[in-house]
């Protein structure tokens, strides 16, 4: 990926000022109240989102379970 960055000339080095070529992986977290993760949906894919049905399915299991 850094390579294909820099050939359409993006210097990923330049403009982070780092030479790690480490690139973030967009993602979403659901924790509770203690602070644990419930549920993660990590994608190095940017366009690739969680479908909102899924996102809310998920909350919506964490509340009922902490009402238990």
């Amino acid at each position: 990926t850094f390579q294909r960055y820099k050939q359409n000339g993006l210097d990923l080095e330049e403009r982070s000022g780092q030479d790690h070529h480490l690139l973030p992986a967009p993602a979403v977290f659901l924790t509770n109240g203690d602070g644990v993760i419930e549920f993660q949906y990590v994608n190095p894919d940017y366009r690739q989102r969680i479908d909102k049905d899924v996102l809310m399915a998920a909350a919506t299991a964490m509340v009922e379970s902490q009402e238990e």
